[in-house]
């Protein structure tokens, strides 16, 4: 046993779209009338070609180990908690999902759920990935003309007009202009190490914090956050509804996927106002999260006992709204990088050509 769970702390938590191929899968086995013990034993085997291409690493590792202990009697969900690299989140979906004989069509919506989130984090990263790619490039060319290319321009022109005292001034601004491009350089560089340093803060659980409540503030990035929150929030209401949880216990698993600090304490304070009686429509608009048309949705999802059909919705379209405030953001950094960075090569480039052009002119 303890070697076992030596084993299970080494493996990797697993991701959003392995926990979303493997919700999918296990569910299409299921639904195909196979048993839960044969269905892990035939995702996990090494010698299914197929399923080998997508479950392999951690997930692989793990469905084999969860195959074992439901061989033996033991439920999933709880096998899928003693491995630990599961979401609390999913374990307790899929607890319900099993006391309800739902298994199958929780593990689907589940599997859903996931791919949209794998989804938003990747639209993320990409939507970054240009930005980064075209400040480091630009920086790499600024630091290459002023560590390489202008020392030598430099040292030619000390060589060849040094002696002639009409160069004198412009050989003085050519200094000049050097020791601006150093500086611009040194700048550039302590940017660098500052972005990553915050990304290495951002890791720990205070830096996730305090990144999130930046993000959450932030005028390009506060209505994306805002968008992710509800989406979640919403998609989560809507399958715990529809899997035959109660109201209160749904809000507070749902409150528990919200990853801003932010949006996750005013979710938290609307769980607190309908504990003590008050409306779930109302209290969800004082998030700030959902639109007065949303709540309004909300309230006519209350009244004819569709809540679940409603919130299902508002996350279908609240993860529209989050990948085009995600498109409108990159579409407005990437020209303003690519202005600004441009501005300061060519800042650089024209201090220092035009004394250079003064000093060769003298030198004639």
């Amino acid at each position: 046993m303890n070697g076992q769970s030596e084993a299970t702390q080494k493996l990797k938590k697993l991701s959003s779209g392995d926990l979303s191929i493997f919700c999918f899968q296990l569910s299409l086995i299921l639904k195909a009338g196979i048993a839960l013990n044969e269905g892990l034993l035939t995702l996990g085997d090494e010698g299914a070609a197929e399923a080998k291409q997508k479950i392999s690493g951690t997930l692989g590792k793990t469905i084999k180990s969860m195959a074992q202990a439901v061989e033996l009697g033991d439920t999933l969900s709880n096998s899928m908690k003693k491995e630990g690299v599961f979401p609390a989140y999913l374990i307790s979906m899929v607890e319900i999902g099993e006391g309800a004989g739902k298994l199958d069509n929780v593990l689907e919506e589940l599997g859903d759920y996931y791919e949209r989130d794998q989804y938003i984090k990747a639209k993320i990263r990409n939507s970054m990935m240009y930005p980064v790619f075209l400040f480091v490039i630009m920086s790499a060319v600024i630091v290459l003309l002023v560590s390489r290319v202008f020392p030598i321009f430099s040292s030619m022109l000390e060589s060849m007009g040094g002696s002639l005292s009409e160069s004198g001034e412009a050989m003085s601004v050519f200094a000049g202009s050097l020791a601006a491009g150093e500086y611009t350089m040194y700048i550039i560089l302590a940017l660098a190490v500052l972005t990553v340093a915050v990304a290495l803060f951002a890791r720990t659980k205070p830096g996730k914090d305090l990144v999130g409540r930046f993000a959450a503030a932030f005028p390009l990035t506060k209505n994306i956050n805002k968008k992710i929150a509800a989406s979640r929030f919403a998609g989560a209401m809507a399958m715990t509804l529809s899997s035959g949880m109660d109201i209160n216990s749904a809000l507070g698993m749902s409150v528990g996927l919200i990853e801003n600090a932010v949006f996750k304490a005013k979710f938290s304070e609307c769980v607190k106002e309908i504990e003590e009686g008050g409306s779930f429509s109302k209290a969800l608009g004082k998030t700030g999260a959902f639109s007065a048309m949303y709540v309004k949705f909300i309230e006519i999802g209350q009244k004819t006992g569709t809540v679940d059909s409603v919130m299902k919705k508002i996350s279908d379209i609240c993860d529209g709204e989050a990948d085009a405030a995600l498109g409108n953001a990159t579409s407005f950094i990437e020209p303003l990088l690519v202005g600004i960075l441009s501005v300061v090569i060519g800042v650089i480039l024209i201090s220092v050509m035009i004394p250079l052009v003064s000093v060769m002119s003298n030198i004639s």
